[in-house]
């Protein structure tokens, strides 16, 4: 195929390939034999029927063959000449219908990797912090808040008014003014259970406010607006009505403070309370940390300028948008309400994408890498928060291979931003040392911001995280198929297949003459064999003919 190069608009190119007559012809009829094989004729045996009378019986089957074997070759090739690093998407493929014996012009739009420069980085200007003084007040709210989370609940037997520390349980329903549903999924209904005394803290505080005094099993309408901090951001500072319920009702029964330190293993109050000292510290500190990590964000995605790949940037929001309406069953009931809900969905994302790249860019310069132990700790760490254990982690990231190269892709990002937070705050590592943070001089005043306690996992749990590995996907993969012409996709030293006898594997297995098809190895669509060209140990079954399509 021959290929030309189009007009670029921003990371958008268009590439125009054209197959000419007799490889067009060559294609069609490989795409007729792979139907003939399926079709029956009669009078003929299998696999014998003429051209003319498969392309009768199986017009369909022939044309839809055609034009995915077109859209492989195109995809190959453009891969070939750009490089599949520089490739972030396929936005569009435009392939005309074929006339026999002419040319056929493949229309191929992409959107590449950004190019931009980086600001300097290792200046940026970060707010002072001073140890967190931690009151005696701000220690008894702490233990007052554990104490109560933890405490059983005794439901209240005898219908007495609703006081201001009880739990109440509370089915609502909120509408708008005009009477429809504002959470409009299957059930429009909330059940919360809400604290009136932490009324600010629940999801609807005029709710939490509005049932003291009732009894049990009462109904009340109580009108209310959505705060300005309300999470479904397109509902804040919207007027509402909440239809309620109220339903059981619930006090605290509490150990003394004695008990709780007994119980829990610190002997005496006063070790209870020196631990709760150190525990909001620490929150305090990762705070600050936030706050800084976060004033770093901000400065490189303002200090630079460059134009977003429009079809990743239109996925990333549609898929926010579904999971903002899937969290708070908000459904958009025209296309101008679900415009609407997209708006502040493409900002996010394009906020999102903007760091990512710029992180990524950094990571690159500065040739930082994830190893094991750092991608075991942060997926002990991602389980921990959303309650997963190491065992169930590994086993829901071996049956999704794309969201374990998310979760790496991010751990590389975290350990990018958290190097430059150390690099900002304490100054960059000597050459000759490593890219550690240097350790925390007693007169700095960023000193604070060095966590005095880390979660880590044991050696155990460690040890079977980071033993799951990341394989390349069908971008990274430069090997495994050849083109038509039977050239290589790739440069590299060339290996054939091999397929191990102990666990059925397909991999590349040692140098070996170019086009090697040892038993086992698969074969790709048209028929052609697939040839390793890649580095040892490449399972060659993640070959494509077209990205994200396993031959």
């Amino acid at each position: 195929m021959k290929i030309e190069i189009g007009k670029t608009e921003g990371v958008r190119r268009t590439i125009t390939l054209t197959a000419e007559a007799p490889e067009v012809a060559a294609i069609k009829k490989g795409a007729i034999d792979a139907a003939r094989k399926y079709v029956k004729v009669p009078g003929f045996r299998p696999g014998k029927a003429p051209d003319v009378l498969v392309l009768q019986r199986a017009k369909d089957t022939v044309d839809q063959e055609f034009r995915s074997h077109l859209r492989g070759q195109a995809l190959r090739h453009v891969k070939l000449f750009h490089g599949s690093g520089d490739i972030l998407a396929i936005a569009n493929m435009e392939i005309p219908e074929a006339v026999d014996g002419e040319a056929l012009s493949i229309s191929v739009k992409i959107d590449l990797r950004p190019e931009f420069e980086l600001p300097d980085y290792n200046h940026i200007s970060l707010p002072a912090f001073s140890e967190p003084e931690i009151s005696e007040e701000e220690i008894d709210a702490e233990l007052l808040r554990v104490m109560e989370k933890e405490a059983k609940l005794e439901a209240v037997a005898d219908g007495r008014p609703i006081a201001e520390n009880d739990v109440v349980e509370i089915a609502v329903r909120c509408m708008y003014p005009d009477g429809s549903d504002v959470f409009s999924g299957d059930d429009p209904i909330k059940v919360v259970r809400v604290c009136p005394r932490d009324a600010e803290a629940s999801e609807f505080p005029a709710v939490a406010r509005g049932v003291v005094g009732l009894a049990p099993g009462a109904d009340v309408t109580i009108p209310f607006t959505f705060s300005e901090q309300y999470e479904c951001h397109e509902l804040r500072g919207k007027s509402a009505i909440a239809a309620c319920y109220v339903g059981g009702v619930f006090t605290r029964k509490m150990s003394t403070t004695e008990e709780y330190a007994r119980k829990n293993g610190f002997g005496d109050v006063q070790k209870l309370r020196e631990h709760t000292r150190r525990e909001i510290q620490l929150r305090k500190t990762l705070e600050q940390r936030g706050t800084c990590r976060d004033r770093i964000v901000k400065f490189l995605c303002d200090s630079v300028d460059f134009p977003l790949p429009m079809s990743v940037l239109e996925k990333d929001a549609v898929e926010l948008l579904t999971r903002h309406m899937q969290k708070f069953s908000v459904y958009a009931r025209t296309e101008e309400e679900k415009l609407e809900l997209l708006k502040p969905c493409i900002a996010m994302a394009g906020f999102a994408l903007k760091k990512n790249f710029i992180l990524e860019a950094i990571a690159r310069k500065e040739a930082i890498e994830v190893s094991s132990e750092d991608f075991g700790r942060y997926l002990y760490a991602v389980g921990q928060m959303q309650g997963f254990s190491p065992d169930a982690m590994v086993r829901i990231l071996k049956k999704d291979e794309s969201l374990l190269l998310n979760m790496r892709k991010e751990c590389l990002l975290q350990k990018t931003l958290d190097m430059l937070l150390e690099w900002n705050l304490h100054g960059r590592p000597s050459a000759n040392s490593s890219k550690e943070a240097p350790s925390v001089r007693d007169d700095d005043p960023h000193s604070a911001l060095v966590p005095k306690k880390n979660l880590q996992p044991s050696r155990n749990e460690a040890s079977q995280l980071a033993k799951l590995e990341v394989k390349p996907t069908s971008l990274q993969l430069a090997a495994c198929a050849t083109l038509s012409d039977g050239k290589s996709t790739s440069a590299e030293p060339q290996t054939p297949c091999q397929k191990p006898t102990d666990t059925g594997a397909i991999a590349c297995a040692g140098p070996g003459p170019v086009g090697d098809k040892p038993e086992g190895c698969a074969e790709s669509a048209d028929g052609e064999p697939i040839v390793c060209t890649g580095p040892t140990g490449v399972d060659p079954t993640a070959c494509v003919r077209d990205w994200g399509e396993k031959d």
